[in-house]
């Protein structure tokens, strides 16, 4: 038999064994009443999510979870798990249709399925699944407040993404005109003209915004968020921040902690 008979008759088999256990399957969902939520549905679901819409999301995923959970394994809770982790799935993509910068959705997935694979009873995963719905629409709505981009122009608006997604870094005028493909000259010019600061000035606000968030929402060491924002030296970080916000990142972290 050559390589290509060989393919085909592998290929014709996979067929017939997926057409079987389709068929198979069918008729145990018949047997025992169970239809999977409808695909339109979902897809309102999806929508809702891209929109940012809380309120409906959470109705439309009340009438899917009126219906009976596919049986995903023989263990009850791992079935829910699977449920989880395929709902996360499809949550992350509608977030990243609704303006979510796809590596913060992905990042956002891997914690919420981390958190799946700590559940240990129904009540805790049911919880979960709504917990991951309005985690990820936090998402979609908090990106449509930064990314009010349709006011600007198209070389701005890729800058300003740029520079948000590099807070973590030492970048300059020349690195961001570089990535646009612009003389640093025009591209300062024209950003202070769109967006009524320097650009430097608007990579300062973004990166104080994101050390800020650090300083009230994780429990890092002051030194490894230092080093995470490429500081070379912790008095560095420190006289920056406190020149930005009149506070020392202790004193701020301090007075604004969350958790």
């Amino acid at each position: 038999m050559t390589n290509a008979e060989g393919t085909s008759s592998k290929k014709t088999k996979l067929h017939t064994d997926i057409e079987r256990y389709l068929i198979e399957e069918r008729m145990k969902n018949h047997r025992n009443n169970y239809l999977h939520p409808s695909y339109e549905l979902e897809q309102q679901l999806l929508s809702a999510i891209r929109e940012g819409n809380d309120v409906e999301a959470v109705d439309l995923l009340d009438k899917i979870n009126s219906i009976d959970r596919a049986d995903l394994s023989v263990d009850p809770i791992r079935s829910l798990k699977n449920s989880l982790i395929g709902s996360c799935t499809i949550f992350t993509r509608a977030a990243i249709r609704g303006g979510v910068d796809a590596e913060s959705a992905y990042m956002l997935s891997d914690l919420f399925i981390r958190q799946v694979e700590k559940v240990s009873s129904r009540q805790q995963a049911e919880s979960l699944e709504y917990d991951m719905l309005i985690g990820f629409i936090a998402a979609v709505n908090n990106s449509h407040t930064i990314q009010d981009e349709e006011d600007y122009s198209p070389v701005i608006t890729r800058v300003r993404q740029y520079i948000r997604q590099n807070v973590n870094h030492q970048i300059t005028l020349a690195d961001a005109a570089e990535h646009v493909n612009v003389h640093p000259n025009y591209l300062s010019t024209l950003f202070t003209k769109e967006c009524g600061l320097s650009l430097m000035a608007y990579y300062d606000k973004e990166r104080v915004a994101a050390i800020s968030e650090h300083l009230r929402l994780t429990d890092e060491p002051l030194s490894e968020i230092a080093m995470n924002f490429s500081f070379h030296s912790f008095s560095h970080f420190s006289s920056y921040f406190k020149r930005h916000t009149g506070m020392s990142p202790s004193a701020y972290r301090k007075e604004f902690r969350e958790i």
